[in-house]
């Protein structure tokens, strides 16, 4: 492997490490403040996978002679606990908050379908193994979230005082 390409999957790794770091952040603020104990287990399972993806992450880096970078993971963390207030802040939290970890697992594909490319061209086969592996969890909680849309929608809106509506019109 060319250093140069070694040099950009260690910066690759480093910045999906920062992720899960922003992750387990979010998604401890977000089993505080979900408003649903279905919504709240939904994270609370996401959360342990997370924990599993950090430490893969963090052993592809220790392979490559690299550690995690504390200044990324600090910045990460600070970032997600902004986010973790800003959505307590808002009167339909549950709505908010599954947005936002929606968006987040659409981030966390992407970055990984990314990381998987520069490890492609590295020729790293335990870093495209390690890719494959958590995209495929991570697709899967994409789609968990999205399915429960509705559930947290309608705790949003039971939050703030509106009712289902039945009828001809609902």
């Amino acid at each position: 492997m060319s250093r140069d390409i070694e040099q950009q999957l260690v910066k690759y790794l480093t910045d999906a490490h920062a992720m899960e770091m922003q992750s387990m952040a979010v998604l401890e603020k977000g089993i505080e403040i979900a408003g649903d104990l279905d919504l709240a287990q939904l994270m609370r399972g996401h959360l342990n996978d997370t924990r599993d993806h950090e430490r893969y992450v963090k052993q592809r880096l220790e392979a490559l002679g690299e550690s995690p970078s504390t200044l990324k993971n600090l910045g990460a963390q600070a970032a997600a606990k902004g986010l973790g207030l800003l959505a307590q802040g808002m009167p339909d939290t549950p709505a908010k908050l599954v947005a936002v970890a929606f968006a987040f697992e659409q981030f966390e594909i992407a970055s990984y379908t990314l990381l998987r490319k520069v490890a492609e061209r590295a020729e790293d086969e335990a870093t495209i193994s390690m890719c494959d592996r958590i995209l495929a969890v991570e697709q899967q909680a994409a789609e968990l979230i999205e399915q429960n849309f509705d559930l947290a929608l309608e705790r949003s809106l039971e939050a703030v005082g509106v009712k289902e509506q039945t009828g001809p019109h609902a």
